[in-house]
């Protein structure tokens, strides 16, 4: 489990505090391109070229394409923007923990990619952070239960938490199973 995510955890049964998941849908999508840079693409086959044979490229002003080298640097740009806007702070030990003090109760998101971790002392203060996200137009899904993260089974109870791969661990079972069953059968 990503270090951050492992030791969010850990504070929020310390601490007791409430949790919960959030998953950016096309996160990349979401992302903006900061308007100093430029990103273009060389289009696909089908599409003319100049006149002259010289190629064409496509620049995209917004958004962004999955696939391309800084489509994560401009996802946790935009993110990381965003939550500062919020009032939340970059930890200066890790670039992808935040955390707002500056309003009782204190908050903290823990940022894998795409998956975040919210946590905080107030159920209320979680359920206002997803408004505010969805007025704001970012797509995503929540759990208000953190019962999996990142292919990581979770079961807490107040004074313990219990991490497992039980399920990744069976469905590479289950490929590497399948896998060897075709090769038999190719002999």
């Amino acid at each position: 489990l990503h270090y951050p995510l492992r030791r969010q955890r850990q504070m929020c049964i310390r601490d007791s505090l409430q949790t919960m998941q959030l998953d950016f849908v096309g996160a990349y999508l979401q992302s903006q391109v900061p308007d100093d840079e430029a990103l273009y693409v060389i289009p696909p086959r089908g599409y003319a070229h100049a006149a002259d044979g010289t190629k064409r490229y496509w620049r995209f002003h917004t958004g962004q394409l999955y696939g391309t080298k800084a489509a994560g640097r401009y996802w946790h740009q935009t993110l990381k923007t965003y939550l500062i806007s919020q009032g939340f702070t970059p930890s200066t030990s890790d670039p992808c923990v935040f955390s707002r003090s500056t309003t009782t109760p204190f908050t903290l998101i823990a940022v894998y990619v795409d998956d975040c971790l919210l946590a905080s002392a107030d159920s209320n203060e979680l359920t206002s952070i997803i408004k505010q996200l969805e007025q704001d137009n970012f797509k995503f899904t929540y759990e208000t239960t953190l019962t999996s993260l990142l292919n990581i089974e979770i079961a807490h109870t107040a004074d313990h938490i219990t991490l497992t791969q039980q399920r990744y661990i069976t469905t590479c079972l289950l490929y590497t199973s399948d896998a060897a069953d075709e090769e038999d059968s190719v002999d």
